[in-house]
């Protein structure tokens, strides 16, 4: 018998609504759109280091070119189940070693979520990061791993204070994680970076093509970008998390939010916009255990 989408497994109302296929793929593309952005981001002029969220900043981005690729001094890959970020840093890897041979590429993470060793993988994310990177032909010399952070602040101050354990000082940066949690890596490095940086690089794994997703992958995406999203509205909308720079949601993006919370909860506990920012809690609960059920059927199929 063929799986059908986790929301239909989860709610049968949802068959009512209309929605298919073609739907879920449009918001994963806009919510991939805004989570997973690729720039090249300069300190010195950059407004977007602020706590304000009364509306949306505007940074200073380049778009990446090889000048910046080939100069980069370290490649700071954050922890997740996928396995798309070490083979992309492997590839700058290639890019960069005729410029810089002495270039690092650090593998930071414990574990979160699934990803803590046992489950996913059986080590830390930082380990099996190494283990991929090495088998993709990176000089051991080359990398260096962080395997006790737990969340995306820890990655960067812990690699951080590795970096200057060694004595070393990069002021160019580039940044990997999994597509849904780039822009909370971004903002966390904008935030907890210590050291000076000319410009850092922000390049997510490339997102799978959502047109030929199927509908199981597809559905897992939008389980993650459901979550990543009310994660980052929390992070924003709590004065004592200051982690990450501040980072208004565009109200379409909540509207999608508030669709598919409406869908996961039929039958109880509806809301609406004007009651969003009262309710973050609540639906970012339910996505976070919808994303949990949802990585489990993943990781199963």
């Amino acid at each position: 018998m063929t799986q059908v989408t986790f929301y239909i497994n989860r709610l049968s109302q949802i068959k009512k609504t209309g929605i298919a296929l073609r739907e879920i793929k449009t918001d994963l593309t806009r919510l991939s759109n805004f989570l997973a952005p690729t720039y090249l981001l300069r300190h010195a002029d950059n407004p977007w280091l602020s706590n304000s969220i009364d509306c949306v900043p505007t940074p200073v981005i380049h778009r990446p070119i090889q000048n910046d690729i080939k100069n980069a001094e370290v490649i700071l890959i954050l922890g997740s189940n996928d396995l798309d970020p070490p083979k992309l840093a492997a590839k700058l890897y290639q890019q960069i070693a005729p410029h810089n041979p002495s270039v690092k590429l650090i593998a930071s993470g414990k574990g979160g979520h699934l990803t803590v060793p046992g489950t996913a993988f059986t080590v830390a994310e930082a380990e099996k990061y190494k283990e991929e990177l090495l088998a993709l032909g990176v000089p051991e010399e080359n990398v260096l791993t962080e395997p006790t952070s737990t969340n995306s602040g820890q990655n960067i101050t812990f690699s951080g204070a590795l970096l200057e354990q060694m004595d070393l000082h990069p002021t160019k940066i580039i940044i990997i994680q999994t597509p849904a949690l780039q822009l909370r890596a971004n903002l966390a490095f904008e935030r907890q970076w210590k050291g000076n940086w000319d410009y850092y690089l922000s390049l997510p794994p490339k997102t799978a093509d959502i047109k030929t997703l199927s509908l199981h992958d597809a559905d897992f995406l939008l389980a993650a970008a459901l979550r990543e999203l009310m994660t980052l509205i929390s992070y924003s909308g709590d004065p004592h998390c200051n982690f990450v720079t501040k980072r208004a949601i565009p109200d379409p993006l909540i509207n999608i939010a508030l669709k598919y919370f409406a869908l996961l909860n039929a039958g109880r506990q509806q809301i609406t916009r004007d009651d969003f920012s009262r309710n973050i809690k609540v639906i970012t609960q339910l996505f976070r255990d919808t994303f949990q059920d949802a990585e489990k059927q993943w990781l199963n199929k």
